[in-house]
């Protein structure tokens, strides 16, 4: 599965990054959500080598490899959000 995974990432980034072209926001914010995605894209793929090499299976997943994933999806949102409200924050200090 990480192979299958690390292949389709040629293919998964840049339609994350055409998606995002087609999309109302700021070149700085579509950068930044790309590099999010490129990042979150890249943790996955460790936590399934890391899975593979223990010899564990996709569909059982140890409490260890469950809360990886969570602390990745948090992650994942936490930093997407903080990239979105950024910039509007700083407009808002701006115009004060």
């Amino acid at each position: 599965m990480p192979h299958f995974l690390g292949l389709h990432a040629l293919q998964a980034l840049p339609l994350i990054a055409l998606v995002l072209a087609r999309r109302r926001v700021s070149d700085v914010v579509r950068v930044r959500l790309t590099l999010i995605a490129a990042v979150s894209y890249f943790a996955l793929y460790g936590i399934l080598v890391w899975q593979a090499l223990r010899g564990q299976s996709m569909l059982a997943p140890d409490p260890l490899t469950v809360t990886l994933f969570g602390v990745l999806v948090f992650g994942t949102a936490a930093a997407a959000a903080a990239a979105v409200l950024r910039p509007r924050a700083a407009r808002t200090a701006a115009l004060a």
